[in-house]
């Protein structure tokens, strides 16, 4: 068993970060650019549906720092820049998944 000191492999993190929909959204945009800048951050941010008052204050001071601790991307506040971080490619393949099935609904198996 791992000890929670080993967040090379404590997968609890990455969890927690792919948990939001915002985050996914980062990280999908990452699946096609090594990098983001200002601009390309306005466009994932436009393109999450959101109703919560104060999305664009929890982005950048909740989502970014939250997926930056995640180890999966690193996050540059002053220019408002992001790139994959060191653990972005040792989870690439359930990223892609969340990006091609996390949003389908399915519907419960049906009882005999």
């Amino acid at each position: 068993m791992s000890s929670s000191a080993d967040t090379d492999h404590d997968i609890d993190p990455v969890l927690q970060a792919l948990s939001s929909t915002p985050r996914r959204a980062i990280l999908s945009a990452l699946l096609r650019a090594p990098s983001l800048g200002p601009g390309d951050l306005a466009a994932v941010r436009a393109s999450v549906e959101v109703t919560e008052s104060g999305f664009d204050i929890a982005f950048h001071h909740v989502h970014l720092p939250g997926l930056e601790a995640s180890g999966l991307v690193t996050y540059e506040p002053r220019t408002d820049e992001v790139e994959r971080g060191p653990r972005f490619d040792a989870y690439r393949p359930l990223i892609e998944f969340l990006e091609e099935f996390g949003n389908r609904t399915v519907d419960p198996p049906e009882r005999p």
